[in-house]
């Protein structure tokens, strides 16, 4: 494929956008690293995906997104009141 190798053997890859050297071609995995965790797979399948939406133009939600996906503010005023979460500050 004509993609250059580290000296570990490895497949040379930009570590933000696992993006090789070659246009448009990405490797995530065991293809990129040799045996790994699933997780380090993820990790880079995320990071190979954020530079390809962004490259097509196409919005993420990935990003927006709040853990357990819900906003302070609707979880205050389910519960009946009326506050709002307020910063360290506040």
């Amino acid at each position: 494929m004509g993609i250059p190798l580290s000296a570990k053997g490895v497949p040379v890859v930009d570590s933000k956008t696992q993006e090789t050297q070659r246009n448009n071609v990405f490797l995530i995995g065991d293809a990129q690293s040799g045996p790994a965790s699933i997780v380090s797979a993820i990790g880079a399948a995320r990071r190979a995906t954020d530079a390809i939406l962004l490259r097509e133009n196409i919005r993420d939600d990935h990003a927006a997104k709040r853990w357990l996906n819900t906003d302070p503010a609707d979880i205050y005023r389910r519960k009946g009141g009326d506050r709002r979460p307020t910063g360290r500050n506040g």
